[in-house]
C-alpha cells in the first residue's frame, strides 16, 4: 500500500521540482521632458511702486488785479518758456507807469535847476556876494533832487512790474491744464489758482523700496546712476529711466526708502499722477545658467535638478540656485554647464543612475 502511494506521488514532484520559475514583472522606461541650460545675461533687481511726477509743476496765479481780459492758451497745449497765457487788463497800470515817468522827468528838472544854481552861486560865496546860509541851502536842495528822482526812477520801475504782471506768460515749457476761470472775471485773489502748468519732458518717477537693500543699493548708485524700469498700467512697454535721488532719509513709518529716477519722456508715454511698477536694476550677471523652475527638486541634502546625458541616463545633481527671474531661476554649481540637459517632467519615477525616455 505503501509502495503504491509513493508511485503516485514521485511524478508529482519531479513534475514541480523541474519546472522553471517565472520571471519577475519590469517596470517600464519612465518617460520625461528635458530642456537644455540656458546661459544668459540676468538682471538683479528690486521692485518698488510709486507715482509719475511733474518735472515742474506750477499753479499759475495773478500777482495784480483786474479783469481777466485774454486767454492765449489752448487748453492741454505745449507751450514753451516765455509764452504769453493770460492777459489781465492793463491800461490802470499803463497809466501808473506813465505817471509816475512823468515825475522822474520833472525830478530831472528840478535836479538841473538845483545843479546849475549851486554852481553858478559856488564862486560868489567866496567873495560874500552870497550868504554861507543861502549856498548851503542851494547844496541840500541839490541833493534832495538827487533823492527825488530815486524815489521816482523806484515807481516807475514798481509800475513797470505791475503793468508786466499783466501779461502772464510760462515760466518754463510744458503742458497746460484745463482752464480754471474765463475771460471776464475779476482777479482779485492772489492766491486764486488760474491755470497748472506741468512740464513732463523730461519727467519724474518717485518710489519706494525696503531699507534692507540700502547699503546695496547705495554701494551701485556710487558707480553709476542705476536703471529703472517703469511699467504704468493699461500699457505693455517698458520704459527705462536713471535713478537720480536716494532720499535724504528712510521714512521711519514705512521702513521704505524713497527714490527719484528721471526718464526723458519725449514720447510722452508718461503722465503725472500715473501709478507706476518700478524695477531698480542693482547689476547684471552676464553669463546665468538658468532653467525653468520645474526642473528644481528638494531633497534630503538640499535643491537638485536630475541631468540626462547623452545615452539618456538620469544622474541627480546637487546646486545652489540665485536669481529667479519671470519662470526661470539661475543655477549654481561646478556640475552644470551650458546645454546640459535637465527633466522638468516626470522626475517622480526617475532614480539616481537609472535610464529614461525622453520624450
Amino acid at each position: 500500500m505503501k509502495y503504491k502511494i509513493l508511485l503516485h506521488i514521485m511524478p508529482l514532484v519531479l513534475f514541480y521540482g523541474c519546472s522553471k520559475p517565472k520571471p519577475g514583472k519590469q517596470l517600464p522606461t519612465p518617460r520625461v521632458k528635458v530642456t537644455e541650460v540656458k546661459v544668459m545675461p540676468v538682471d538683479i533687481t528690486i521692485g518698488g511702486i510709486g507715482h509719475v511726477t511733474a518735472f515742474n509743476s506750477a499753479k499759475i496765479c495773478a500777482q495784480v488785479e483786474g479783469y481777466l481780459v485774454d486767454i492765449s492758451y489752448t487748453q492741454g497745449q505745449l507751450v514753451q518758456k516765455g509764452d504769453l497765457l493770460i492777459t489781465i487788463d492793463p491800461r490802470l497800470y499803463q497809466a501808473e507807469l506813465e505817471a509816475s515817468q512823468g515825475s522822474l522827468m520833472e525830478a530831472k528838472a528840478n535836479k538841473a535847476f538845483s545843479s546849475n544854481k549851486k554852481e553858478r552861486y559856488s564862486s560868489l560865496v567866496k567873495d560874500q556876494f552870497v550868504s554861507e546860509l543861502d549856498y548851503f541851502q542851494y547844496v541840500c536842495n541839490d541833493q534832495q533832487q538827487d533823492g527825488a528822482i530815486v524815489m521816482n526812477q523806484g515807481e516807475v520801475q514798481k509800475n513797470q512790474v505791475n503793468l508786466d504782471f499783466c501779461y502772464i506768460k510760462a515760466p518754463f515749457s510744458g503742458r497746460c491744464s484745463k482752464k480754471l476761470v474765463d475771460v471776464g472775471n475779476l482777479i482779485s485773489d492772489p492766491a486764486q489758482n488760474l491755470m497748472l502748468l506741468n512740464q513732463i519732458t523730461p519727467i519724474y518717477i518717485d518710489f519706494s523700496v525696503p531699507e534692507y537693500d540700502f547699503s546695496h543699493i547705495m554701494q551701485m548708485q556710487k558707480k553709476e546712476n542705476l536703471d529703472v524700469r517703469i511699467k504704468v498700467p493699461g500699457s505693455n512697454t517698458i520704459v527705462v529711466g536713471k535713478l537720480i535721488v536716494i532720499d535724504n532719509q528712510i521714512d521711519q513709518t514705512t521702513g521704505q526708502i524713497p527714490l527719484r529716477a528721471q526718464y526723458e519722456n519725449g514720447e510722452e508715454a508718461l503722465w503725472p499722477g500715473q501709478y507706476a511698477n518700478c524695477e531698480l536694476v542693482l547689476e547684471t550677471i552676464q553669463n546665468a545658467l538658468m532653467v525653468p523652475v520645474d526642473a528644481l527638486g528638494i531633497g534630503a541634502k538640499g535643491k537638485y535638478v536630475i541631468k540626462v546625458d547623452s545615452s539618456n541616463t538620469a544622474k541627480y545633481t546637487w546646486v545652489q540656485t540665485g536669481v529667479q527671474v519671470d519662470k526661470m531661476i539661475q543655477l549654481i554649481s561646478n556640475e552644470i554647464s551650458a546645454a546640459d540637459r535637465v527633466i522638468i517632467q516626470g522626475q517622480i519615477n526617475v532614480a539616481d543612475g537609472s535610464r529614461v525616455q525622453v520624450l
